[in-house]
């Protein structure tokens, strides 16, 4: 089997196609991956075959559309954001994402497309080509009637009177993403391939939720809902972790700090591919809670947020001295480091709640403390909350204050009810079928799945059903037999004793 894996985000949205990618060539498939510019170089060190679109994912996230959206909170408004980034970046390098994308395809042959809806037209690429397509999420997405959807804190269901009207919620999610500027651009796209354009943004709904689609998460950080396989081609696989390179070697510095005799273990403090405002704003807040905190040992990742001590400044830090002096003893920079090999070193871990960063500091078995930007970063946040395992920062953590994150950073290292919950939390989520694995015989079953266009290994095209809430609505005109009671997310068993580490 061929596979080709497509996908328009940033390096987390990545990495976990590299590890899907590393497995398939294992079972003796053979796989490449398209992605943005900026992704290219970590798929090629991995030692997967690599196409490299225009497109630069780490530009639009630092892009002022996409930075005015991240400060408004908005999840919906943070997606159309990107979106908007996206395409002014494209018109600006006159350069055209789908397009790049199906000479992806052609180029490389594929007998199945792998990807992600970042890409809005990646269905009509498929299409195109006629070849299967398999779309995967890092969270839950797909609409349900027992499961709210990633992308509304508890308290916004509330203020939108969706908290027991989950299909409402989900609708509300769907129609953000094919609204009708997004339909006008995707119908201008099927028009340029000689495709037949949407009618509404109903029938792309209801097109792409008759797609074979791959949950890519633990089911004991999210259940899989109870109607899922019931209603759409799905499976929950599990997480898709990319393990540190069998050569990987740390830095000497870094390696030194984690190992120092008589130290308490540090935290991990990191935003990952995000854009977290000011580097030095945001770097001295670190360090004072750090300080406040009881003097607490810190590993930084810089990533694309670029935090890190050297941003202090003698001339604008006022207490400039006091902080690089505790710096230099209690903190070490790192720009970037394998999660698998770095977390289980920490006894906490302070982020963005991305959800692989979120997914790995779970699997290391160590608390976090997240301070969400949007998109389905805050559900993460109340949902590891929710666990036991985590604490829910109230805002973004250019927002945040040195004594609320002081509070939290002190919780992180000396709560043992926390401490406990994490670890009982991540031998679960170790003791689990490695999602890679459930995801390539997944993969292997879709090849010959039914579609709403003609493919290889199944000519006959499939008509799609409507969107699961219009379905609902026919069965409320027509009843049927009841729904069982929602699925509800429990805490982390507290009697089961940890496993060793990670």
């Amino acid at each position: 089997m061929r596979v080709g894996i497509i996908t328009h985000g940033s390096r987390g949205d990545t990495q976990p196609y590299l590890a899907l990618a590393q497995q398939l060539k294992a079972c003796g498939h053979e796989v490449a991956i398209c992605g943005p510019s900026s992704t290219v170089d970590l798929v090629q060190e991995h030692g997967i075959e690599s196409y490299g679109m225009t497109f630069d994912c780490k530009s639009a996230i630092q892009s002022d559309v996409l930075q005015k959206a991240m400060a408004s909170g908005s999840g919906a408004e943070c997606v159309k954001a990107f979106m908007e980034a996206c395409t002014q970046q494209n018109a600006a390098n006159h350069a055209d994402s789908p397009e790049e994308a199906s000479a992806f395809v052609s180029a490389y042959k594929p007998d199945i497309i792998i990807g992600h809806p970042s890409l809005q037209a990646l269905l009509i690429v498929a299409e195109k080509h006629q070849l299967p397509l398999m779309v995967t999420m890092f969270f839950p997405w797909l609409p349900s009637q027992t499961m709210q959807p990633a992308c509304f804190t508890a308290t916004e269901l509330g203020e939108k009177g969706w908290s027991t009207k989950p299909l409402e919620a989900h609708k509300s999610v769907w129609d953000s993403f094919i609204d009708a500027e997004a339909l006008i651009k995707l119908n201008q796209l099927r028009t340029r391939w000689g495709l037949k354009p949407y009618a509404s943004c109903s029938e792309v709904q209801a097109l792409y939720q008759a797609l074979p689609f791959a949950n890519c998460y633990s089911q004991h950080v999210a259940p899989e809902p109870r109607d899922l396989r019931e209603e759409f081609v799905a499976k929950q696989t599990g997480y898709l972790f990319m393990d540190a390179l069998p050569d990987y070697e740390p830095p000497m510095e870094l390696l030194k700090f984690l190992t120092a005799a008589g130290q308490e273990k540090p935290l991990y403090v990191g935003f990952g591919s995000l854009s977290a405002g000011s580097p030095r704003l945001v770097t001295e807040k670190v360090l004072r809670a750090l300080m406040r905190a009881g003097n607490k040992r810190c590993v930084i990742a810089g990533g694309w947020s670029g935090i890190g001590p050297e941003h202090l400044s003698p001339s604008l830090t006022g207490d400039f001295q006091e902080l690089k002096e505790f710096a230099d003893e209690h903190v070490v920079k790192v720009e970037a480091a394998p999660h698998s090999w770095l977390l289980p070193h920490c006894s906490g871990a302070v982020h963005h709640g991305g959800a692989g960063t979120t997914g790995a500091v779970a699997r290391a078995g160590i608390p976090g403390a997240i301070a969400a930007f949007a998109w389905d970063q805050p559900w993460w946040a109340e949902q590891m909350e929710t666990l036991g395992v985590g604490i829910a920062l109230p805002a973004m953590i250019t927002s945040v204050d040195v004594d609320t994150l002081a509070a939290a950073m002190a919780r992180l290292s000396s709560d043992p009810v926390l401490a406990k919950q994490a670890a009982t939390l991540g031998a679960l989520i170790r003791s689990e079928a490695s999602g890679s694995e459930q995801l390539v015989k997944f993969t292997e079953e879709c090849l010959t799945a039914a579609h709403p266009w003609p493919t290889p290994l199944h000519p006959v095209p499939v008509a799609p059903l409507l969107p699961l809430w219009d379905r609902y609505q026919q069965q409320q005109e027509q009843p049927s037999k009841p729904l069982e009671p929602c699925a509800t997310v429990q805490q982390v068993p507290q009697q089961q004793p940890p496993m060793g580490g990670a």
